[in-house]
């Protein structure tokens, strides 16, 4: 239950970092420093979900296509500005 707790929160943070570094491209641009911050910012919290995500379905007896079959898939959705 913690861990799963642990992963909603994550989306949240990561709808709302995407968010904001929509927003920092909207004023920055795509290339500002402003808009790379935010985006390393989403990319760790990504991995942090993926992290977790592997932790729940890992187990060193099943094979990788089982493995694989059974991870989590996070929808990034594109965004247009």
């Amino acid at each position: 239950m913690q861990r799963y707790l642990e992963k909603e929160a994550l989306l949240v943070s990561i709808n709302e970092k995407r968010q904001m570094m929509v927003e920092a491209a909207e004023v920055y641009g795509y290339t500002g420093d402003e808009t790379i911050k935010q985006s390393q910012e989403l990319d760790q919290l990504i991995y942090q979900y993926q992290k977790l995500s592997m932790n729940d379905h890992y187990t060193p007896d099943k094979p990788l296509h089982d493995f694989l079959d059974g991870i989590d898939c996070l929808i990034v959705e594109k965004y247009t500005a």
